[in-house]
């Protein structure tokens, strides 16, 4: 009894120590994304299992896990790259190994449930070294490879044990495939820039979450021991900013790395210019004039092109900003070279001197200042948007009337596709036309027409579609070509849409001959 008491302590300390290596072998937690897999570990351990024999490599099993067979062999690789072991995959003796690491369906079902990424089917540009390959084979998952390199041409190329395969570029092997992603990357950091009244505010993102993000505004390369971004900063004056970004045993992002112009505080693009006080006056010209020297004036915003500009940034704070419709920049020059004594801005074909450059400076409002490069003049429509209709300039800096805002529009993507024209046709032939008329706007018309060598109008067809797409098919019932007479032909398509910007989308010559 006595010798009993002195045991219990001695066994209870067993049970404890027992219990708790139970419990951290049952706890111990599954490989996931972002542990420290080396892809080029990997694939040197994956290339070492091979030998030349000849003209071909032949199998070389590794001493300290012996012969293998295809999923075996891929996860000796993900070992050897670094990819932890725990209580559901493991190798421990040539007997002794989890079937998670040596039978290949239930090696992709632990992966997948792991969390790394799986791309069904994939392209040959969605593989990457390090990736491992799972073929469908007697129903399942049955055999899988890993990607160890690609060719100039992109084509991935792959190790696999059973049938081995070395450097082997017909990598599907005509089976139906997936590829489960390794090696965890930190995606790029991203930025935003604010113009304000006294510089840029930046801000920055990772899609990654969770990820840290350092930065650095001297010329530095960021590492983590630069600034930790915490929240958005403000840049007074010229300069580069560069962050990368970290998230725990991710591998680190790229770089990125934007030179912030604090002068350009509109990105180049398509816009209405409108003043700060009325979304819906902006500056344009009439009837969509295409005439030099045509003064600007303040219209209601519509979608038209005659009320769309340009704006390309020329740097130094300068931009040119050109009508859509015609191309013609805003200017204070003149037909013949000189300063507009009226004070009026007008559109001009050539840009002849920097009377037709414009700085745009952000104001505390909100707005901004337009303001020539040459004469400092400031674009203006008056005290209110009520005074007059004209757009001019003045030495003044008013308090209101000079406040304009960039609203971003688009260009017209008018077009069309899948186009079947005739070409030489016989005579009392017929033919169907078609092809699909598209835009980022919706259209408004349509004309097909047949004109003859003295330009005059034989056959034509219109609809009015009010849609961003439509088959000119529809219209081929409306024009017979078999009513046609011997001789040389165009056949046109027009198009408009609500940018009232009519486009001639084909004008092809064709020829009705004798039977």
């Amino acid at each position: 009894m006595k010798k009993m008491r002195h045991m219990l302590p001695l066994c209870g300390l067993i049970l404890i120590m027992l219990c708790t290596s139970i419990s951290l072998s049952g706890n111990r937690a599954h490989a996931k994304p972002g542990d420290s897999y080396s892809a080029d570990k990997a694939i040197a351990y994956a290339n070492s299992c091979f030998k030349k024999k000849g003209k071909s490599y032949k199998v070389r099993y590794s001493k300290k896990y012996g012969k293998d067979l295809c999923a075996g062999y891929v996860s000796q690789c993900l070992k050897e790259g670094g990819l932890p072991m725990d209580s559901t995959w493991y190798w421990k003796s040539k007997k002794k190994t989890s079937l998670t690491w040596r039978v290949s369906n239930m090696l992709f079902s632990y992966l997948k449930k792991s969390g790394y990424k799986v791309i069904y089917s994939p392209s040959a540009s969605q593989v990457k070294p390090g990736d491992i390959i799972f073929y469908w084979t007697h129903g399942g998952w049955g055999h899988c490879a890993i990607c160890v390199d690609k060719t100039a041409a992109g084509t991935p190329r792959i190790n696999a044990f059973n049938d081995p395969h070395y450097h082997f570029s017909y990598w599907t092997l005509g089976y139906k495939t997936c590829v489960i992603s390794m090696e965890s990357k930190t995606e790029t950091p991203t930025i935003t820039q604010t113009a304000i009244c006294d510089g840029k505010r930046i801000s920055l993102s990772c899609a990654t979450e969770g990820a840290d993000i350092y930065y650095t505004t001297d010329g530095k390369m960021p590492t983590k021991y630069a600034t930790k971004y915490t929240r958005p900063f403000t840049v007074k004056k010229n300069t580069k900013v560069q962050a990368i970004a970290m998230f725990g045993n991710y591998k680190n992002s790229n770089v990125l790395s934007r030179f912030i112009d604090t002068k350009k505080v509109v990105e180049n693009g398509i816009y209405y210019i409108h003043v700060s006080t009325s979304k819906n006056k902006v500056l344009g010209v009439p009837n969509n004039n295409l005439q030099e020297n045509a003064a600007l004036q303040l219209m209601n915003s519509t979608s038209e092109y005659n009320r769309k500009f340009s704006v390309t940034y020329k740097g130094n704070g300068y931009y040119a900003l050109s009508l859509l419709h015609s191309g013609h920049a805003l200017t204070e020059e003149d037909a013949v070279g000189k300063i507009h004594t009226n004070g009026k801005p007008t559109q001009k074909k050539y840009l002849g001197s920097s009377l037709g450059l414009w700085r745009i400076s952000y104001l505390a409002s909100g707005g901004m200042r337009i303001t020539n490069a040459k004469t400092a003049r400031h674009l203006s429509i008056g005290q209110t948007c009520q005074v007059g209709n004209a757009a001019y300039t003045s030495n003044k800096a008013e308090q209101a009337g000079q406040f304009w805002k960039f609203r971003k529009t688009s260009r017209s993507m008018l077009a069309l596709d899948h186009c079947v024209v005739p070409g030489n046709l016989k005579k009392k032939s017929s033919f169907v036309f078609s092809g699909t008329v598209s835009s980022n706007y919706k259209i408004q018309r349509v004309t097909v027409s047949i004109v003859n060598k003295n330009r005059k109008t034989v056959a034509s067809a219109n609809a009015a579609p009010k849609a961003k797409s439509y088959s000119i098919r529809k219209l081929s019932r409306k024009i017979h070509f078999g009513k046609l007479k011997k001789g040389t032909y165009r056949f046109r398509i027009y198009a408009v849409d609500t940018t009232k910007q009519e486009k001639m989308l084909i004008n092809k010559v064709f020829r009705v001959k004798k039977k």
